[in-house]
């Protein structure tokens, strides 16, 4: 498997743990352009099986790179990964996409508006599965900690899901970022409420 033409066949297929370090460690630093290969992939869109299959093997491919080559060759392209985390139609992939996401800084000049309004409502839809909640817990606190009124809004969305209809990963993101909403301080005041 040395190949661009063998890498897209095998995305198409099953891939296993063996594949995918083979893959991360073919893709170290960019050779041949494979990460840029695997990030056109992601970004595809099919109902299409085959292309489907592919677009969610390279997002998984991607969460197996070097960390150094996630952030040189993935991160720059976050604000593509976030349209791409709210659009996309395939759970798998958006849980991916999320995963990747969580790994990255949220600086206060970040702010996407769309992008913490789709967090703040998918972590409390019963439609989307406790993986993808639970990202969207931790992404919207990411996003939320610089702003002491988003901050507050958080702290309420999660006050309101009941601890006893939730299952357990999503109670441990709750609670967990409950308490790091409770040590947050910001210049007028010394912790929110």
């Amino acid at each position: 498997m040395t190949t661009l033409t063998k890498i897209e066949e095998l995305l198409e297929g099953r891939l296993h743990e063996k594949d995918l370090s083979e893959i991360a460690n073919l893709a170290e630093d960019n050779a041949n352009g494979l990460i840029d290969t695997l990030l056109q992939h992601v970004y595809e869109e099919s109902d299409d099986p085959s292309v489907k299959k592919a677009s969610d093997n390279a997002t998984w491919a991607l969460q197996h790179l070097h960390p150094k080559d996630r952030t040189t060759f993935v991160y720059p392209y976050k604000d593509q990964l976030i349209q791409l985390a709210i659009n996309t139609q395939s759970p798998s992939k958006q849980r991916m996409v999320l995963a990747l996401l969580r790994e990255t800084e949220f600086e206060k000049a970040d702010l996407q508006t769309d992008f913490i309004d789709f967090c703040l409502a998918t972590m409390v839809s019963c439609e989307h599965a406790v993986g993808i909640r639970s990202l969207c817990i931790h992404l919207a606190f990411k996003q939320c900690r610089h702003y002491p009124e988003l901050a507050q809004e958080l702290k309420q969305q999660l006050e309101l899901m009941e601890d006893g209809l939730l299952q357990p990963g999503l109670r441990n993101a709750k609670m967990n970022t409950l308490k790091l909403i409770k040590k947050l301080h910001y210049e007028d005041e010394k912790e929110l409420d």
